[in-house]
């Protein structure tokens, strides 16, 4: 059909430009070849070429006999999935005419008939069927490729461990040796609160930034039926959870005892869960924002999201300041339990009075200065639940939102 694939040129490529009409209009031509005369050309020659050319390519040739017409045309139309063209001259005689099976009733053929008779149609195909593998071993498969996926990845991986352990030595010397000395307490609850932030901001933003990618491949996959979405959701949620842990941890831990906070092993470890429980929500925000948007409009609605979050921690304004109309704010802001356990590991549980390295520290006493943040009567068990309730919340809504998206591709 003179169409040459070119030099350094992939064939398969080649085969899916002109199908994809790349190359010209060429489908229909080579569907009526293949159904008249002209798919055989050429290969006459070799007998094992012949041997592959389909036989109702070639009952189509102009021959000397009508006799062998007949014959072909009946094979031909022996075969239920196949297209017949009828060749044959005007002037044949009625007896040989009514020889020919159903030759009056022979319909014209056109590309999209000839494709309707493929043996491949899809409607030939279940309407629904279930997925190859059971839901478990999906889940199990997913887990051991994103896991390793993750492993390999610079960015998400190499980088952020990398950043948490730089960050936290330049906050470690930063506020080296302030967090017993009562002279500095608001120094130190700003080192506590840049902690909570720098948690949430580096969970948060690479998820914005990575899961729209890993989205389109998934998209691909499970519209080809390979898996779940529970499978994916599932195994995407339990593989970025160690990593999380990790780099959130390595972070606190720096920070914590170069920062010269109580060394007593329960303080450590609720400091170190309340900063891992806030990084696991802002991840699950991020994943969220990233199922949700593309990326262009995830990464401005990341941090701008983050501004009322953030406002309403406590921090910047104490609680008992806020106006009354807007204090139910607080209670939405996941940042606010974040700074508030850590608050409470750090100067709660009835700790003993500060070191004074000045003539007078107003809040030598951890109580006092607890009831100045107006943290003086909250439970840190309340702020992990708190936190918990939120990583699962938006872990929840965004597998509805993936679920959502689906339906409206499919």
């Amino acid at each position: 059909m003179s169409l040459h694939c070119p030099s350094y040129h992939n064939p398969a490529d080649y085969v899916m430009e002109v199908a994809t009409g790349e190359h010209g209009d060429w489908v229909h031509k080579l569907v009526m070849a293949v159904n008249s005369r002209s798919c055989g050309r050429g290969q006459s020659s070799s007998s094992s070429s012949a041997s592959s050319v389909p036989q109702n390519c070639n009952f189509n040739n102009q021959s000397k006999s009508n006799v062998k017409k007949v014959e072909a045309l009946q094979i031909v139309i022996d075969k239920p999935t196949c297209t017949v063209i009828d060749m044959s001259e005007p002037n044949l005689n009625a007896e040989k005419q009514n020889a020919l099976p159903n030759s009056t009733n022979l319909a014209p053929v056109t590309c999209t008939t000839s494709l309707l008779d493929s043996s491949e149609s899809f409607n030939k195909k279940p309407v629904k069927a279930g997925f190859p593998t059971s839901g478990w071993k999906q889940f199990w498969i997913l887990l051991k490729r994103t896991f390793r996926s993750i492993l390999r990845d610079q960015m998400l991986t190499h980088l952020r461990l990398c950043s948490h352990t730089v960050v936290g030595l330049l906050i470690g010397f930063l506020y080296y040796d302030i967090g017993h000395d009562a002279a500095k307490v608001m120094s130190n609850a700003g080192c506590i609160f840049f902690t909570v932030m720098f948690t949430m901001f580096t969970a948060m933003m690479p998820t914005i930034l990575t899961f729209p990618t890993e989205m389109s491949v998934f998209v691909r996959e499970h519209l080809n039926y390979w898996y779940s979405l529970k499978a994916f959701y599932f195994a995407k949620t339990m593989a970025d959870l160690p990593f999380q842990i990790v780099f959130s941890g390595v972070y606190v831990i720096i920070v914590y005892f170069m920062t010269g906070q109580p060394m007593q092993t329960d303080r450590v470890l609720m400091f170190t869960t309340i900063n891992i429980l806030t990084a696991l929500v802002a991840q699950s925000l991020g994943l969220l924002i990233g199922a949700a948007m593309k990326i262009e409009t995830g990464v401005y609605l990341g941090p701008v999201t983050t501004i009322p979050v953030v406002l309403f921690s406590g921090f910047f304004v104490n609680f008992n300041a806020v106006p009354s109309y807007l204090q139910w704010l607080t209670y939405l802001s996941y940042v606010r339990y974040g700074f508030e356990g850590a608050m409470l590991s750090v100067y709660g549980f009835g700790r003993e009075k500060l070191h004074c390295s000045v003539a007078y520290c107003h809040f030598r006493n951890p109580d006092m200065f607890l009831k100045e943040m107006t943290m003086d009567q909250a439970n840190f068990w309340v702020d992990v639940g708190a936190l918990s309730a939120f990583f699962v919340f938006i872990r929840v809504i965004s597998y509805l939102v993936l679920r959502f998206k689906l339906k409206m591709m499919q």
